[in-house]
């Protein structure tokens, strides 16, 4: 392995536990698309106790996930494909629940002859997915004649965590609601995600706000150092030349690079090496990037670099990196890759 990110279960669980207290009795769903924002879908197995519902991105990633905790409903945010359908059909998983949209899939849907537990998309204003009114009341004059589609959910999503846009979708998420309930009264109604908690409904869908990457003592990223070496003044570090030392100069090899998910725009960042900050030198390399250690003291092969979180005084968060690279914690967290190893520290016995 290049790295190991170490995630904190007990900060993560704690974040859970905090939503709850602010949402009352809306049910709570952790939402752990792409390999759990990054943490690995391990980590489910963790939090399993404290959430109601689980979501994910795609049919895929639903069945990875319901191998690790099938006690709990899991619900597909993206309306599936009819790839996805056919792969379903073969092997039933009844905790699986798929988000539709349109039509044609519903009617795709039907066509299989099997027992499906949907939650309605509807589009109020994000225009990613979800359906209209008009659509709506089709779907809704069908799925009378199918009772084999199981309507349990009905939902929408916020694109603006702004309190005037949050009002003016919630608004626009009510005709949606009052036409579904005269058909389905219990229906579960959800619009809420990490930023929205004052419109919780029925459910929240808990995301990025439970793995708090603005919390450093929630994660961490470290390698080790694969190599040092002294390079006088004039020589360049990595493609392209665009670092030349000014002096001799001590620098460290780390075994992480762009197919792991440091990005290219980190160079030039720092890292931690014994409790010192020491900056990124020369372009981000495929595997490897280079760093400048002559102010770190006594440096060796093995030592620890730590790419985000805490080393002694020092701390750098992944929100602190999310800027220097003009992107979002979302996307760094996501981009790690699996040659980055996942431990999960203070578990205990939470499972």
């Amino acid at each position: 392995m290049s790295g190991t990110l170490f995630i904190d279960v007990n900060s993560i669980r704690q974040n859970i536990m905090n939503a709850k207290q602010k949402i009352g009795k809306a049910k709570i769903c952790g939402v752990v698309k792409a390999n759990c924002y990054g943490m690995g879908v391990e980590l489910c197995s963790h939090i399993n106790n404290l959430v109601d519902y689980f979501a994910v991105s795609s049919v895929w990633e639903a069945i990875e996930l319901s191998n690790i905790v099938a006690d709990k409903p899991i619900l597909v945010l993206a309306p599936p494909s009819n790839k996805e359908i056919d792969a379903l059909c073969k092997i039933y998983f009844p905790n699986i629940e798929l988000a539709v949209e349109s039509i044609s899939t519903l009617k795709y849907l039907i066509s299989t002859g099997k027992v499906y537990r949907i939650h309605i998309a509807a589009n109020t204003g994000m225009n990613r997915y979800g359906c209209g009114l008009k659509t709506l009341d089709k779907m809704l004059k069908i799925l009378k004649d199918n009772p084999n589609i199981k309507v349990v959910g009905l939902f929408s999503h916020f694109y603006k965590n702004t309190s005037s846009i949050m009002k003016k979708q919630f608004n626009r998420f009510k005709p949606f609601i009052k036409r579904v309930c005269i058909d389905y009264p219990d229906v579960l109604c959800h619009i809420s995600n990490s930023h929205g908690l004052d419109y919780s409904l029925d459910m929240v869908r808990l995301g990025i706000e439970m793995y708090s990457p603005s919390d450093t003592n929630c994660l961490k990223l470290v390698s080790n150092i694969k190599s040092t070496k002294k390079i006088r003044k004039g020589e360049i570090v990595s493609y392209n030349g665009t670092f030349k030392a000014d002096k001799l100069t001590r620098i460290a090899i780390v075994p992480l690079g762009y197919a792991d998910g440091i990005m290219r725009k980190l160079g030039g960042g720092n890292v931690v090496i014994n409790g010192k900050l020491c900056p990124i030198v020369g372009d981000i390399c495929m595997d490897c990037f280079m760093v400048d250690i002559s102010l770190a003291g006594r440096v060796k092969t093995g030592d620890q670099v730590v790419i985000f979180g805490e080393d002694g005084k020092e701390r750098i968060s992944v929100c602190n990196l999310a800027e220097i690279c003009d992107t979002i914690s979302y996307e760094l967290l996501t981009r790690l890759g699996s040659r980055i190893n996942r431990e999960y520290i203070n578990a205990g016995n939470n499972r």
